[in-house]
């Protein structure tokens, strides 16, 4: 499904984009200066497990010990983003986005049909989404980029995120 088969907004964050080679699937390996912080999110995916949990746990000091060192978690991740993303002097990028895909004024010579792998740092929680996508359209400067693998815990995400900024705009409206 294309990006305006969803409902979209406008965001702001770091994005890369890598050709995606299906001898290569796992996309963290398409951006080596990430890995660090890429690792510590998979941390935390395992983290995020252990907190569902917790709520299924009586008050008391284990529900206490566990939040606390999921929050450390997400804590020490953010702090790699941070680095990563100073060290690798990416800048900030305006896109629209959507659970079907992405539109970006960015186009490192990609073409319509090009299978791409997207690294998104969403600001300013520096949260990150790894997907695969495929170039739908393709100008001198902008591309739009329909989502073609998304992992149930991706998707989530980024629902979730697509309602906060709805959210949010509807309060300035």
């Amino acid at each position: 499904m294309a990006i305006n088969d969803f409902f979209k907004v406008k965001d702001q964050g770091f994005v890369q984009l890598a050709a995606f080679d299906t001898e290569r699937p796992d996309l963290a390996e398409y951006f080596p200066e990430f890995r660090t912080a890429l690792a510590s999110a998979e941390v935390s995916a395992h983290l995020t497990k252990a907190h569902e949990l917790i709520d299924t746990l009586k008050e008391g000091p284990t529900q206490e010990a566990l939040d606390h060192l999921y929050q450390a978690t997400w804590i020490l991740k953010r702090a790699l983003l941070g680095q990563a993303l100073e060290q690798a002097d990416v800048p900030s990028s305006v896109f629209v986005i959507s659970e079907g895909g992405m539109q970006i004024k960015l186009n490192p010579g990609f073409k319509v049909g090009d299978s791409v792998a997207i690294l998104i740092i969403h600001t300013p929680e520096l949260r990150s989404s790894l997907i695969q996508g495929q170039v739908v359209k393709a100008g001198t400067d902008a591309l739009e980029i329909e989502f073609v693998q998304l992992t149930p815990r991706t998707r989530q995400n980024l629902a979730a995120r697509l309602l906060k900024i709805q959210a949010a705009q509807r309060k300035q409206d």
